[in-house]
C-alpha cells in the first residue's frame, strides 16, 4: 500500500507526502536529482548503494540526504510516513 502526494512544486524543489503501508516497498531506483528524506512518523528502513549495501533505519525525525543518481530503496516496518524533496539541478 503507498500513497504519494505531491505538497507543494515551485521550480527549484518538489516536496511529496509518501505514506507506505503493510510492508510496502518502494522498490530500487534512483532520481536525477538530489533528495532528502524526512521521516515524520512510523518506522522503516532506506537502503542506498550499487549493492544497496547502506542502510539506515528510518524513525521520527531522522532526515538522510542522498545526491542524485544513486539507487536507493524505502521499505515500511509495517507502516512509515516520509516526506521528499527532490532539488532540482540549477543549470
Amino acid at each position: 500500500d503507498l500513497t504519494v502526494q505531491k505538497l507543494a512544486d515551485d521550480g527549484l524543489r518538489t516536496i511529496m507526502a509518501v505514506t507506505l503501508k503493510n510492508g510496502a516497498i518502494i522498490a530500487r531506483h534512483k532520481a536525477a536529482d538530489p533528495i532528502t528524506v524526512l521521516c515524520i512518523g512510523g518506522s522503516g528502513e532506506f537502503s542506498a548503494g550499487p549493492e544497496m549495501s547502506e542502510t539506515v533505519a528510518l524513525l521520527p525525525g531522522s532526515l538522510i540526504s542522498l545526491d542524485g543518481n544513486i539507487d536507493h530503496e524505502v521499505k515500511a516496518l509495517p507502516e512509515l510516513q516520509i516526506v521528499v524533496t527532490k532539488y532540482k539541478n540549477a543549470s
